[in-house]
This record gives C-alpha cells, sequence and structure tokens, in this order.
C-alpha cells in the first residue's frame, strides 16, 4: 500500500516536472517533494498498520503470558542487533535463549518473533525494540515488559523524525520503564548521564562499557588484549575477537549478570 501510494503521488509528480518550463528546477522540486510524500503516506498509513497488526500483538502478549520468559530488551542508535545476538551466545551454555531474529525491532516485527520463535521452554527472550519517534518503545514494553532494559548508544539517527538529539534520548529511554535493571552503556556520556539520574531515582542500573574506568561491567582493550572486569573483579582476559566491539560485548555480558546468570560461565563462553 506504501508503495502503491508512493507510485501513485510521484507519478503525478513526474507528469507535472516533465510539463515544466523549466525541467531542472522542476526536478530537482520532484526529487525534494518524493522524500515528503513517502513519509506523509508512511504517516497516512499507520492507523491502518496498527489495526491490522493488533490481533497478532494480542496473541504474542497471550504467548508471552504462556511461557513467562525473563524478557531482555535492547535498544540504541547503534550496536542494538550485535549486542542482542551476543547476549544470545553468552546465555545459550546455560539457559533456553531466544532472541528476536534479524531486525525485527517494530511492533509488528516483534509481534511476529514471538508468534514464531518462542518455544514452550524458553526461558529468556531477547527483544531488539527500534523507534521512528516518541512513544513508540513505551508502546511495545506495555504487552512486552522487559525485566532488563539494555542502552547501547545515542547517535543522530533518524534526527529529521525526533528534531534533536534530547528527544532521542528520551524515546531510547522509553525502554527503561518498569525494567527491574536498567545496563546503560557508559562510554556514551549521554548514556552515562541517563544512569546517574536513574540511580539517583533509585533504580537498580549496571553501567558498562570499554573505556570507562568506573564502569560496572567492562571489556577494556589493554595491551592487545581483552581484561574483562565485573565489579573490580577481572574475570578474563583473552585475545580480542575480530569483529566484535568491546563495548556492545560488555553490554551483553552485563545483561547477562542482571539476570542473575554465573559471570565466570558467561565469561567462558566469550
Amino acid at each position: 500500500t506504501l508503495a502503491i501510494g508512493s507510485a501513485v503521488a510521484l507519478v503525478g509528480l513526474g507528469v507535472a516536472a516533465a510539463l515544466s518550463p523549466v525541467p531542472f528546477v522542476a526536478g530537482a522540486v520532484l526529487v525534494a517533494a518524493s522524500f515528503v510524500v513517502v513519509d506523509g503516506v508512511g504517516v497516512v498509513l499507520v492507523p491502518i498498520e496498527d489495526r491490522v497488526a493488533s490481533p497478532w500483538v494480542e496473541r504474542a502478549r497471550r504467548r508471552l503470558d504462556a511461557v513467562s520468559p525473563s524478557v531482555v530488551a535492547i535498544t540504541g542508535s547503534f550496536g542494538k542487533t550485535s549486542t542482542k545476538h551476543h547476549l544470545a551466545e553468552l546465555l545459550a551454555g546455560s539457559t533456553t535463549v531466544v532472541p528476536t531474529p534479524r531486525s525485527f525491532n517494530n511492533r509488528a516485527g516483534l509481534a511476529r518473533a514471538i508468534n514464531e520463535h518462542l518455544v514452550d521452554d524458553t526461558k529468556v527472550f531477547i527483544a531488539e525494540m527500534g523507534s521512528y519517534g516518541p512513544g513508540e518503545i513505551r508502546s511495545m514494553c506495555e504487552w512486552c515488559r522487559p525485566d532488563v532494559a539494555v542502552l547501547t548508544s545515542i547517535g543522530p539517527v533518524h534526527l529529521e523524525r525526533f528534531g534533536t538529539i534530547e528527544r532521542i534520548v528520551a524515546a531510547k529511554a522509553e525502554i527503561t520503564d518498569g525494567a527491574s535493571t536498567v545496563v546503560c552503556n557508559v562510554d556514551d556520556e549521554r548514556l552515562s548521564a541517563l544512569a546517574d539520574s536513574l540511580r539517583a531515582a533509585g533504580r537498580a542500573v549496571l553501567t558498562a562499557g570499554s573505556k570507562h574506568a568506573d564502569a560496572d561491567v567492562r571489556v577494556e582493550v589493554v595491551a592487545e588484549r581483552w581484561r574483562v572486569v565485573v565489579r573490580g573483579e577481572t574475570v578474563l582476559v583473552t585475545s580480542p575477537i575480530p569483529g566484535i566491539h568491546a563495548t556492545n560485548l560488555a553490554c551483553a555480558l552485563a545483561a547477562g549478570v542482571a539476570l542473575g546468570f554465573d559471570v565466570h560461565a558467561l565469561a567462558a563462553r566469550i
């Protein structure tokens, strides 16, 4: 529907551009207008998409209630998919864990992941949550309630929709509502500030990172080696793994600790 609606509108704009006495200017206007058209059609279709997805969301909510796994919800401008997969690998040696596949991180995708992949003996469900606007993550957390919330990073992704970085922080922070423990990547100064404010409000917070010296869970790069430190204790020293970002790994490890798993067993899976 989005493609058809956008195509019809763009064909009309194209015809108008072709008939224009100043083709170059008309072409530039057409290119600029195309972005507005696609976004506009998307906005118009939101209520329709919500209505179509609602039965599947309700089915997913009932499925979660029936299986009753611990839920880890992960969000961030960057690193959420990698952190999700790292956590699944760390937990796989100790329990039955199901992560959302690929980047199924919106309302419909999350419901589909639960309905198609959540097996009866799932002990931990890892939900990646994306956000294109305020309120989207809060809406998902209303029926997919996280026990542990993880925030990996803040950056200017979808800034055209949010307007400011501060609004992005606020939208991502919706994932912390109701979570028993919040994991924050304190290498990111905005998430470090969020961690401080959550702790000041009496919330349980685990900080993670690769550079912040005071992080509860750190994967430090020291003399071309990784040193894994949890609450001041060095639990592993190993060679870096090519392609793995130390900060994302630290966030995943912190989530496992927040769930109550033995840190040495988790570190052995690295």
